[in-house]
């Protein structure tokens, strides 16, 4: 009769079994506490490597270290190794499972791996079948690179990993409760002391022209300086003006988007530029940012009031931060889910019907020019601009102010005004 020590099953089962232990503690029902542990005893893993010499570009011999990977569908070669090995680089999209970053747990020498060599050639350089059948013990592999190492190998410490997982009805109150949180609509936030001022600026110096446009001024902060910005404006014009004689078509629209900003009286020219010398101004480098998919607009010509100047500040800068008077995602599409049918509207020109007091216009100036044989002239920008950080706040305030002035009379109206605006 064959059989196995008692004692050796026993240690054996010490060595390689994993102990699961499972315990419940409660002071009460309303607190369990669920904690299992389990643990092992540590092993490493010895990986295969060898030291090998790989040609770079200019024939000499570079030694690195390869890391053999039976279980690898590719080869592999680090960044760092091709730049040392001089090679010529393709860009290209292809995704790779299941590498990261490679350690060498080697007995005796820890070190980076510069290569990954693969079942593709691992197979061709295996000579003969591996030396050391002893368990807990590494094998021995002749290969064409020479004497590999590599597999389990028992580490002689008392040490033993361990996993604790516990779980608590206090957690689980936890995670609830921000699962509700998630879904409850968010109420109004309180502004903050530089939203109050913003707010209270527009209702102090908000006024309307004749045609009933609105003028506001920009919620400026005092302590904020400009410096000088037309040297980085008209450096990125002419950056604007190559590109443009390259791109004709584009340059059409562009010419004919800044002509009717003129035409309306949008942007004007300024004639006295002595005038500015003793102000504060600030001119907004403009690019175009084409979308060909647009409905609506084609090419946009967008305004940079975050440019900074010589003092590293900007207009953005200089503005205050506005309050925020979109409604939340959730609200919105609750709003649009009550209605049986529902129509979307865009306001042309949305920003540009709002005035910018002439005080402030100083603060909006740009450079432009159709043929670059003729000076750059300087111009301003009369309206909200798109690209400050105030124009979203103005146009969403004038809306809920023009909903307050005709609530009485256009009740529907204002309704829609105060509640269905989405920016």
């Amino acid at each position: 009769m064959i059989h196995r020590d008692d004692t050796l099953k026993e240690k054996e089962h010490s060595e390689s079994t994993t102990v699961v232990n499972h315990s419940v503690i409660a002071t009460n029902v309303q607190d369990v506490t669920r904690i299992y542990v389990a643990g092992k005893h540590m092993l490493q893993v010895i990986l295969s490597t060898a030291q090998v010499f790989v040609q770079d570009s200019d024939g000499n011999l570079v030694t690195c270290r390869a890391l053999l990977d039976p279980g690898s569908q590719s080869n592999l070669i680090t960044a760092d190794l091709v730049q040392r090995l001089k090679l010529q680089q393709i860009k290209r999209n292809t995704i790779i499972s299941g590498v990261d970053k490679l350690a060498d747990p080697t007995f005796n020498e820890p070190g980076k791996i510069y290569l990954l060599i693969g079942a593709a050639l691992y197979w061709k350089i295996v000579i003969g079948s591996p030396r050391n059948y002893i368990d807990g013990q590494p094998a021995l592999q002749n290969t064409r690179l020479g004497w590999i190492i590599g597999g389990e190998v028992t580490v002689k410490s008392s040490c033993a990993t361990s996993t604790c997982l516990t779980v608590t009805n206090a957690q689980l109150q936890q995670q609830l409760q921000r699962f509700w949180e998630q879904e409850t609509l968010s109420e109004g936030r309180l502004y903050t002391e530089e939203e109050k001022r913003c707010e209270k600026q527009f209702l102090e110096t908000t006024t309307r022209d004749a045609d009933g446009r609105f003028i506001v001024r920009l919620p400026v902060r005092p302590g904020i300086i400009l410096g000088e910005s037309r040297s980085q404006a008209q450096r990125r014009f002419e950056q604007l003006e190559r590109r443009l004689v390259k791109q004709p078509q584009i340059k059409q629209v562009y010419c004919e988007f800044m002509r009717e900003y003129e035409e309306l009286h949008h942007m004007i020219l300024v004639e006295d530029l002595e005038s500015l010398k003793n102000k504060e101004s600030y001119f907004i480098p403009h690019q175009a940012v084409v979308r060909p998919d647009s409905v609506t607009t084609k090419l946009r010509v967008v305004f940079d009031a975050s440019a900074k100047t010589t003092f590293g500040t900007s207009l953005n800068d200089k503005l205050m931060p506005r309050p925020n008077l979109q409604k939340d995602l959730l609200h919105i599409t609750l709003r649009f889910r009550v209605h049986e049918y529902v129509v979307t509207v865009d306001i042309k020109k949305m920003f540009r019907q709002i005035f910018i007091h002439q005080k402030d216009r100083v603060l909006q100036l740009i450079l432009w020019r159709e043929d670059a044989r003729k000076p750059l002239r300087v111009y301003q920008l009369n309206t909200v601009t798109y690209g400050t950080a105030s124009a979203p706040y103005h146009a969403m305030r004038c809306l809920r102010e023009l909903a307050t002035i005709y609530k009485r009379e256009y009740p529907a109206a204002a309704r829609i005004l105060e509640e269905d605006m989405y920016r």
